[in-house]
């Protein structure tokens, strides 16, 4: 759904940078930039995003807390403290 609403955007933005300058857009270059990127580009995309999100997460916990080492031990901390904050959202 992305995907499309970009594609859209795209043929938007194309149609009016014609307009605007009175050119037609190279067929070559038109062709990529309304293509947009493949399924695997939006997959690899919100990967690196997650994984930026966790680093991030990993590093204030590290930094937060003295006695946390590595990396490791920061995630297995932010793991378990929210499994502790589902188990408190369930009631247990």
């Amino acid at each position: 759904m992305e995907r499309r609403r970009r594609e859209r955007r795209n043929h938007q933005i194309t149609q009016a940078l014609e307009t605007m300058t009175g050119k037609a857009f190279p067929e070559e270059m038109r062709d990529e930039f309304l293509e947009g990127g493949s399924e695997i580009d939006l997959v690899c995309s919100g990967l690196d995003d997650v994984m930026r999100g966790a680093y991030e997460n990993m590093s204030r916990t590290l930094r937060d807390f003295p006695d946390i080492k590595d990396l490791r031990t920061a995630a297995y901390r932010i793991a378990l403290n929210r499994i502790a904050e589902a188990y408190k959202a369930i009631g247990i």
